[in-house]
């Protein structure tokens, strides 16, 4: 549920906006993403987002408490795969950089780039 009442965890205040969340989808050969959309609530939500280039490559965490209990039950963080800011609505494409499918190396020697060694 959307709470759109302020809260304090542990003495920092976070503002309740209303959001949807579009939990996340997995395709064969492309990595799962979820999708968050809130209310675009003024210039100091937009201005972050584009002084991080659109957001991509920031991290957003998403945590989940009980009403007047004073901390968090759960936490999850995400990184920015895309944004897309308009005068309603801030829309976050949320996943993980898939860091492990990509090559440590440059340039490997194996038989494809180095036939004249194998």
């Amino acid at each position: 549920m959307d709470d759109v009442a302020d809260h304090v965890v542990r003495g920092v205040r976070y503002v309740g906006v209303r959001f949807s969340v579009r939990l996340a989808t997995e395709t064969e050969g492309r990595p799962a993403h979820a999708e968050i959309s809130l209310d675009n609530v003024g210039r100091l939500l937009t201005s972050a987002i584009e002084q991080t280039q659109v957001g991509v490559g920031g991290t957003v965490r998403v945590s989940q408490g009980l009403a007047g209990a004073g901390a968090w039950d759960w936490s999850l963080q995400m990184d920015v795969l895309s944004a897309h800011v308009d005068a309603a609505r801030v829309t976050l494409r949320l996943g993980y950089d898939p860091q492990m499918d990509k090559p440590a190396v440059r340039l490997r020697f194996d038989p494809q780039t180095a036939t004249g060694l194998f």
